[in-house]
């Protein structure tokens, strides 16, 4: 799995999460030194082949 953190379309953070199995997961994310704003999180998966999944998009807002 990978999560990314975009504003703009671009990428301003980015984890990758390494599975075997399809299983509920925790993933950190760094917001350090990440502007409060309007955010997109991406996750999307890759296999052992490199096909990818289609991304689910989720709106996000920080505030400090």
């Amino acid at each position: 799995m990978t999560i990314q953190l975009l504003k703009n379309d671009e990428v301003v953070r980015q984890t990758t999460v390494s599975r075997s199995s399809a299983a509920a997961f925790v993933a950190t994310l760094s917001l350090e030194h990440v502007h409060p704003g309007k955010y997109t999180l991406q996750v999307f998966a890759v296999d052992s082949e490199g096909a990818t999944s289609a991304p689910v998009d989720l709106p996000l807002r920080l505030h400090r």
